[in-house]
């Protein structure tokens, strides 16, 4: 019984080992991400939970395990107003890095909180990856450099598990919606296709019909989409192999992830947009970061113009949560769906093109190391 408990304890620490190596980032690298997150929070993706005091009781139909259940309606106007203007500080505060630790939880506790009630009436959407997110780098250093008024800096470095945690969350998500796919979709049924249901649910269901939607259901054999149902089902089982096997490949994957989220968005009409935040806190920033602090401390044009687009969000934000006009993006209201789709593909297009330049300096730092290593031409397994 020993023996395999220390067999068992051995493989723990070899997985574990392996999880860090493919997603270490140094603290300056995290330091960069969480200006990139709160920008994100403060100019790209910003829900408001104002409108919700104006549904009838009705729609209050919350899940059995929701906070929402300890109430018998909708909250106050006035009570989630007052949320989402403090979630709105909660982003600035992480952004310009005024105690982002605290901020970061305040923005979990009050986000979640006012989310339980949207999913009231049966609106779900796919947002639980960013507050995990925003929960593991709340333990990081996150917040101890590029601030206005830093964190403490920890006893214990939470670093690496924050990344390999959230990294662990990302194929728990993936694995859980192939897992389902993989009972239904791998067969060789010519006469049914999971894909095909998606596309036809989605086109004639609930007429996401923009973009290529229309080009691809009218042109593709069927043949074609039995191919994508075994794609669809491997790439979604698939991350917890590329995140062991080495660095390279896990950024492999998250390059493919992005491609993937960009094809079903033009061909499905569904975005996942919130995702790209969570992809992107695995990119080495690293190499940026001396130039985004001489950025902040020599108040460069740069500066400036970051500060004017968050002056800008903000003023279009608060807008929102007056009028309470549902919005998941700034800027763009949740019933004009073609431009959030417009939104959603530039958004990937960019991220994409991020990747791509991290896993080029990725691979020029594993080809380096291979040649100072000697290895005759074989990469470090941890690259």
């Amino acid at each position: 019984m020993k023996d395999v408990s220390n067999y068992i304890e051995r493989i723990n620490a070899a997985f574990w080992t392996r999880v860090v190596a493919s997603t270490r980032q140094s603290a300056e690298s995290i330091c960069v991400f969480r200006i990139i997150f709160g920008l994100f929070l403060l100019i790209a993706w910003g829900p408001n939970y104002g409108w919700l005091s104006n549904m009838p009781q009705f729609y209050f139909d919350p899940p059995i395990l929701s906070i929402a259940n300890l109430f018998d309606d909708f909250p106050d106007k006035v009570l989630l107003l007052a949320i989402d203007f403090i979630l709105v500080a909660c982003g600035i505060a992480i952004t310009f890095g005024i105690y982002a630790r605290i901020a970061g939880f305040a923005f979990i506790f009050l986000g979640i909180f006012a989310t339980n009630f949207q999913f009231s009436f049966s609106k779900i959407d796919h947002s639980i990856l960013v507050y995990a997110t925003l929960a593991c780098f709340s333990f990081s250093e996150w917040g101890t450099k590029l601030a206005l008024i830093p964190d403490r800096t920890p006893k214990k470095i939470r670093n690496e598990q924050a990344l390999s945690l959230l990294a662990i969350f990302v194929c728990f998500g993936f694995f859980s919606a192939g897992l389902e796919k993989g009972f239904w979709w791998s067969n060789f049924d010519m006469n049914k296709s999971g894909t095909v249901r998606w596309l036809y649910d989605c086109f004639y269901g609930v007429r996401r019909q923009n973009l290529l939607a229309s080009a691809v259901i009218n042109t593709l054999p069927f043949w074609a989409y039995k191919i994508f149902d075994f794609i669809a089902v491997t790439f979604e089982l698939s991350p917890i192999f590329f995140l062991v096997r080495s660095r390279l490949s896990w950024k492999v994957w998250l390059l493919a992830a992005c491609i993937f989220h960009l094809i079903n968005t033009m061909v499905l009409n569904i975005s996942f947009v919130c995702n790209a935040i969570v992809y992107l806190a695995f990119v080495d920033y690293s190499r940026v970061y001396t130039f985004v602090s001489d950025s902040i401390r020599r108040r460069t044009p740069l500066f400036y113009i970051v500060g004017g687009w968050i002056v800008i969000a903000l003023i279009a934000r608060a807008t929102q949560i007056w009028t309470l006009v549902p919005a998941d993006v700034i800027f763009i209201p949740r019933d004009e769906i073609v431009r959030f789709l417009y939104f959603s593909v530039a958004l990937w297009a960019v991220v994409i093109c991020v990747f791509i330049l991290d896993f080029r300096f990725e691979l020029l730092r594993a080809m380096r190391s291979s040649r100072h290593n000697g290895s005759g031409g074989h990469f470090d397994r941890n690259l």
